[in-house]
């Protein structure tokens, strides 16, 4: 549980291809001379502080670039603990 793992390229950890596969990119385009895989995606995590939010069902609300004060996220964490639980999500 508590490995390191991938987050970009072939290996990547299943867990960060759902997120990045379920909310657009914080950039256009993600260029980076340092990084040692291929193909190099915009989708790809730029940065140890990028942020999803993830909903009470499981489907990914928003991405937040690293730059992001976390303060910036309340209203939508707020806004999302006030949804009602869904049926998925509480198993019935």
């Amino acid at each position: 549980m508590f490995a390191k793992i991938d987050v970009n390229g072939p290996t990547e950890a299943p867990i960060y291809r759902y997120l990045k596969g379920n909310c657009p990119a914080t950039t256009e385009v993600f260029n980076d001379a340092f990084l040692m895989y291929t193909p190099i995606k915009a989708s790809d995590i730029s940065w140890n502080w990028e942020t999803f939010l993830v909903g009470k069902d499981g489907r990914v609300v928003s991405r937040a670039p690293p730059a992001l004060d976390p303060s910036g996220w309340t209203a939508a964490i707020e806004a999302e603990l006030a949804k009602p639980d869904s049926q998925a999500a509480v198993g019935k």
